[in-house]
């Protein structure tokens, strides 16, 4: 009988669909045949003895596919990512965090292989071991815990063990909790991208259980540095774990309110501030006295930002930091003093359309061809049009055509990323964007409304009005704009939606920002109402 021999292809797919054990056994069963024809296919090899550890034959592979291709340097640079973990798994910091240094810029295009959780806990460990005192390790633990950015990564998990082992928990409850920790460790090390894209069957089991042993033990949180609350709460939500998400999100605004681990540098006073913004508190002065004179002119420029986009939570102040934020005089000519409609897609069940079209200036959200929207409901025009680097591409062929679009509104960036854009016949600009470091948010990232509105306001608009968006509480996308049925958790780690709602309710309100009935109802919510409605509309989602 003659034995099935897959093809490259056929285990690359399943590389994609994060189906790893099946895909190494496509390259095993392709190697036993002399099928390996590429340094790409001995990459992608590579890559699945990575993700499954499997230490032994990866040196195999590697050194068959240097004894084929001498001179491929990507293959070189994997060689000495193996070498690094040698020294890595030997407990070598220094030799391995060295050697991993040297290789973060060498890295393979073809299924790079992954540095960040590696490289992060060689540092701290080697950092530790310096340490004699229990304090000073907490201390250094908790410094580092600290993490500003839209996405939850791997390297956040870094020398928690650490953690574990300086706590005052019982014997029994150490042992449990690191090898739960080891099993996230396990399933998330080998990933470089940000966490909110794995859902793979080990991934949502190990936060399963760690979801139920944090519930097991709800006081263990006290003992926890205020970093890892933060990475917790994200990491919950994203998989639908809306009860220890408040739980840990809570724990971490109230450790940071009372001055978190007692750091005055960046990463701290960023939190500092975004955690006053929730709580109406203004600190902008407090922290001209404190912090500007300690940090670098970078940190600076970052934390001036960040204070400035944080006025939009307070009344409008006419020479305000954030108002003086105009870095293109053409778009805020065109909305100053103008009436503006931000038209969201969700089909919310008012006739709008007509109030919509009366307005000056309308605005959507990756306007294009095809859309079947109902003029009852969302209006007919559009004037400005906002795109998200990650669909962007999608529309190329739109945005290269005539259209009537006023002004086309790209992300941050977009214009070094996409080459084509520079043939848009159309006004465009890139869009202030505080996403990451300079967000304001205590959690995550702003969605489009939010983002919108701390764009625009600034040029000064005599009106502004939000229809068709009800924060998530039912994806019911109209004419083309999305499935009807998709897991929002993963979405909701990035675009946090308490901060989300609490910007929306503080801005709206100080700004005089109108909202459709649908809107308005929803921004009257408490926190804990928002959510309960959120986990009622997408519960089935959950495990």
């Amino acid at each position: 009988m003659t034995t099935l021999i897959p093809d490259g292809d056929q285990a690359e797919r399943l590389m994609h669909e994060q189906c790893w054990p099946e895909a190494l056994a496509c390259w095993q069963t392709l190697h036993e045949h002399d099928r390996l024809g590429s340094p790409e296919q001995f990459h992608a090899y590579a890559k699945c003895c990575e993700m499954l550890d499997r230490w032994e034959l990866h040196q195999g592979v590697l050194i068959e596919a240097l004894q084929r291709y001498p001179l491929d340097a990507g293959l070189r640079a994997r060689d000495n990512y193996r070498q690094a973990l040698v020294s890595w798994h030997a407990c070598s910091w220094a030799e391995a965090l060295q050697q991993l240094e040297n290789l973060r810029n060498c890295n393979p295009t073809c299924w790079p292989f992954a540095l960040s959780y590696y490289r992060w806990h060689a540092l701290l460990m080697g950092q530790l071991a310096g340490l004699d005192d229990a304090l000073e390790r907490k201390a250094l633990l908790a410094e580092a815990s600290l993490f500003k950015n839209a996405c939850v990564f791997s390297r956040q998990l870094a020398a928690f063990e650490w953690v574990i082992e300086l706590a005052s928990w019982n014997g029994d409850l150490k042992k449990e909790y690191l090898r739960l920790h080891r099993q996230l460790v396990h399933v998330f090390k080998n990933h470089d991208r940000q966490l909110a894209v794995l859902r793979t069957e080990p991934v949502i089991a190990a936060v399963g259980e760690l979801a139920v042993f944090l519930r097991t033990h709800p006081a263990i949180y006290e003992d926890i540095p205020t970093g890892y609350l933060h990475f917790y709460a994200r990491l919950l939500l994203m998989h639908g774990y809306t009860d220890l998400y408040l739980t840990y999100r809570n724990a971490f605004a109230a450790r940071i309110a009372m001055g978190g681990e007692g750091s005055t540098g960046l990463v701290e006073s960023l939190f500092r501030i975004s955690c006053d913004n929730e709580r109406a508190l203004e600190q902008a002065e407090v922290f001209d006295q404190l912090h500007f004179g300690q940090l670098d002119a970078a940190a600076c420029s970052v934390l001036g930002k960040a204070l400035a986009v944080s006025e939009l939570y307070q009344p409008a102040q006419v020479q305000g930091r954030y108002s003086l934020l105009h870095e293109n005089s053409a778009f805020s000519e065109l909305l100053a003093d103008k009436s503006v409609a931000i038209v969201g897609p969700a089909d919310v069940g008012l006739d709008s359309g007509q109030e919509i079209d009366s307005f000056d200036l309308v605005i959507r959200f990756n306007h294009r061809s095809g859309l079947q929207l109902d003029p009852r409901r969302f209006g007919n025009r559009t004037d400005i049009s906002y795109y998200g680097s990650s669909s962007l591409s999608l529309h190329q062929s739109y945005l290269l055509s005539e259209n009537h679009l006023q002004y086309l509104v790209v992300e941050e960036l977009d214009l070094q990323r996409f080459s084509w854009l520079s043939q848009v016949r159309v006004p465009l600009r890139e869009h202030l964007r505080a996403w990451s470091f300079d967000c304001p948010f205590l959690f995550g990232a702003p969605s489009a409304i939010q983002r919108t509105l701390m764009d625009i306001l600034r040029f000064g608009p005599s009106r502004v009005k939000v229809f068709n968006m009800n924060f998530y509480l039912d994806i019911g996308y109209s004419g083309g704009y999305g499935s009807q049925s998709f897991n929002i958790f993963p979405a909701l780690s990035i675009h946090d939606p308490l901060s989300n709602l609490i910007f929306a309710q503080k801005c709206m309100a100080a700004w005089g920002v109108e909202s459709d009935a649908v809107l308005t109802d929803i921004l009257c919510m408490s926190p804990e109402q928002y959510l309960e409605r959120l986990w009622q509309s997408h519960r089935r989602f959950a495990r």
